[in-house]
């Protein structure tokens, strides 16, 4: 299974342009390592000196191994730059996924429909559940023309809940919605896995092929 290795630096005052070019170099090397699978760097469109760079490694030895690729030299220089000591960690991949959303004039948010578009090959194989809520619909309307975008990524629908009127169930900052809904998102939860457990097997099989 691959992993993703999230890491988020700061440059020192004055120095955002010279390490976003760091940064960018380093992907260079990133990219030419033994068992790397693709890697961002990401600048933050409100604070300019924060960068993050999201790695994908076929395993966690092959990025620690990838440091020996990076000259010793463009290390030292680049010690220079931050503002902070680096931070970063390695995060699994998912196993599967539930959407909660609301429905705009019929429609999905473009928010759901950007991300979904923007990760691609990561859904692949993979359960999805989806929570929607909204008026008298439910926003059923939203879920039904998601399921087609879900299915050309290879996302199994595996169960949906739907809230019609959720505002009456607001109480505070609390939403608490009738037995009904809660067991229904239990069943939906339990399929998921049920559902996911052989969606894994297989994506397993595919790797060892």
């Amino acid at each position: 299974m691959s992993v993703t290795r999230i890491g988020e630096f700061r440059a020192a005052e004055g120095e955002g342009s010279t390490l976003a070019d760091f940064l960018v170099a380093v992907r260079s090397a990133i990219l030419g390592s033994e068992g790397a699978i693709s890697c961002e760097v990401l600048r933050d469109r409100a604070e300019r000196d924060r960068f993050l760079v999201i790695e994908r490694w076929q395993s966690i030895e092959a990025h620690q191994a990838s440091v020996r690729n990076i000259p010793p030299e463009m290390l030292k220089t680049a010690m220079a730059l931050f503002a902070e000591a680096p931070k970063g960690g390695y995060f699994d991949d998912a196993d599967a996924f539930v959407f909660v959303l609301p429905e705009y004039n019929h429609g999905f948010p473009a928010s759901i429909k950007n991300a979904m578009d923007y990760l691609s090959h990561e859904w692949a194989d993979k359960p999805l559940g989806f929570v929607s809520y909204g008026g008298v619909s439910g926003s059923t309307r939203a879920v039904q023309l998601l399921k087609p975008v879900a299915a050309a990524l290879g996302l199994v629908v595996a169960g949906e809940v739907n809230i019609p009127f959720f505002a009456q169930y607001r109480q505070d900052a609390a939403f608490t919605p009738p037995e009904s809904f809660t067991d229904s998102a239990n069943l939906m939860l339990n399929r998921i896995a049920k559902v996911g457990a052989t969606l894994k097997a297989g994506r397993k099989e595919l790797v060892a092929a």
